[in-house]
């Protein structure tokens, strides 16, 4: 009878700490979304001369927060593939008060004269922000040994390359002013494997450890090192055009990205934040509810359906082009 009460006091402690846990792990994801003011980006030089670096600055995201930074003032150094496109944001983001400098790169194809151009152009900046927002996905899911070579080339050297020559450009003007923001966009594919997606997924979960490990390491030097783990966006990589609750426009999302910079947000993970609402929640969800299985099955089913529809409307379309031949 002694050892039943020990026990079922035990079990009584253990239930009571569990729920405790979560409790608390809701609470913290509630207070750093609706309660807790991120770091200002004057912490960062907004207002006071300082320049910030955006990677894939003229669409989507990163179009995006390069409006909402020259907003709070910041000047703003602009790499995108299109001089014409970087051309159309500079004379609108000048409009708002600010220094826009540009340099069109293509970082799918970027030499070492790029680079150097890159270095020398930041050389006399005080960088004090780096958005790397520059990525590419799958046309659509495909087996892995379905998928061109090129097109998987091309996601490392966007999702991984570019990203990692770009920090290791700014660091160390960084380090010399002990201050600094690095921003990598991630993905729910490195939460959550996403299957016909292999490269997209891999590349995401090494932003997602570099951006962790890179933060420990720069944390004592005053620079703040910070994943943004997405989900669907509105945009040309997410092939979504209408906003819902849980895929918001582009604007809405760099917004939501600068209220809560440092804070997690409800991620377990170290140097990671799911600043938006929606996207919190599931991460939340997904993170604590149901086995990884579970999530990694739903995955693999979802992007089945896609791949069956996006074969589908290519059948489609090419026996319209022969009809019409």
């Amino acid at each position: 009878m002694f050892s039943r009460s020990i026990a079922n006091d035990l079990f009584l402690c253990a239930g009571i700490f569990v729920v405790a846990y979560y409790v608390f792990r809701i609470a913290f994801m509630f207070v750093d979304l609706f309660l807790k003011p991120g770091k200002s980006l004057t912490d960062y030089g907004a207002g006071k001369g300082d320049w910030a670096v955006i990677t894939g600055a003229t669409d989507g995201i990163g179009a995006a927060l390069a409006k909402v930074f020259a907003q709070r003032k910041l000047n703003l150094f602009l790499i995108s593939r299109s001089q014409e496109k970087l051309e159309t944001e500079k004379t609108k983001l000048e409009g708002l008060g600010v220094s826009v400098k540009i340099l069109p790169v293509d970082f799918s194809k970027a030499t070492e004269a790029d680079w150097n151009s890159i270095r020398n152009a930041l050389k006399p900046l005080p960088v004090s922000i780096l958005v790397n927002c520059v990525g590419i996905s799958h046309e659509f899911p495909k087996p892995f040994e379905e998928e061109d070579e090129e097109r998987c080339q091309t996601i490392i050297d966007l999702n991984v390359m570019a990203l990692t020559k770009m920090t290791r450009i700014v660091i160390p003007k960084m380090k010399s002013r002990k201050n600094g923001l690095i921003i990598n966009m991630g993905s729910f594919a490195s939460l959550i494997p996403s299957p016909f997606l292999a490269m997209y997924s891999g590349s995401k979960a090494f932003v997602k450890s570099f951006s962790t490990a890179l933060g420990a390491e720069l944390k004592p030097h005053g620079i703040l090192v910070q994943h943004i783990n997405t989900a669907y966006v509105v945009s040309k990589m997410s092939k979504v055009r209408n906003p819902s609750w849980t895929t918001p426009m582009p604007k809405d999302y760099a917004v939501s990205m600068v209220e809560h910079l440092s804070n997690g947000c409800g991620s377990v993970d170290p140097f990671t934040s799911v600043p938006f609402v929606s996207h919190a929640l599931m991460n939340f969800v997904i993170e604590n509810c149901l086995p990884r299985i579970f999530w990694l099955d739903y995955n693999y089913n979802m992007l089945s359906g896609i791949r069956k529809r996006a074969l589908n409307k290519a059948a489609k379309e090419k026996a319209a082009a022969i009809k019409s031949q």
